[in-house]
């Protein structure tokens, strides 16, 4: 419960993700850092994918704590893609300690947005045929590609959702960004 206190306290001064540490500390001055164990990080990456690998033999890791699994053709062997999951999550937490997020959809990106939203956590499954519905009132910024300045133009288009994004003709998304 501090843990998640201290999180939302730091978003709200504008920390996130993807920040230096020298651009985390002038938002945050008041927080105190605590050195990485890189040891164990990737002891606890290398767990984790150990464990998504026996899901399935397609698991293409993006990061030291995020990967994706293709679950295609194991349905058979594993069962439900959500039962899977849940018994994923709960082997992860046996076997590495780790609570994971699992967002299950279609294509990579519409997982990588579902895990997302499954923060803290949870599984969140888009079922086939409502991923438009789904990723209609996410953010602009927010999709793979879309920088802060491609999203203030957006923005100052009366662009700030993917639904929106997606409601502009092709030819005036070449025209004016070629």
């Amino acid at each position: 419960r501090v843990l998640e206190q201290g999180r939302r306290r730091f978003r709200a001064a504008g920390v996130h993700p993807g920040l230096t540490m020298q651009q985390a500390s002038r938002r945050a001055p008041d927080a105190k850092l605590v050195q990485v164990d890189w040891a164990y990080a990737r002891r606890a990456s290398h767990g984790l994918l150990a464990v998504l690998e026996s899901y399935s033999p397609r698991v293409e890791a993006s990061s030291m704590d995020e990967a994706f699994v293709d679950y295609t053709g194991c349905e058979r062997l594993l069962g439900p893609p959500l039962d899977a999951g849940r018994r994923l999550q709960r082997e992860v937490r046996e076997r590495t300690g780790l609570d994971i997020s699992i967002g299950v959809a279609a294509n990579k990106l519409v997982s990588r947005f579902a895990s997302s939203a499954a923060k803290r956590h949870n599984l969140l499954d888009v079922l086939p045929g409502y991923e438009a519905s789904f990723l209609a009132p996410q953010p602009v910024e927010r999709l793979p590609g879309v920088g802060a300045g491609l999203a203030r133009q957006l923005r100052d288009m009366g662009v700030p959702t993917l639904g929106d994004m997606a409601r502009i003709p092709l030819a005036v998304v070449e025209a004016v960004f070629g």
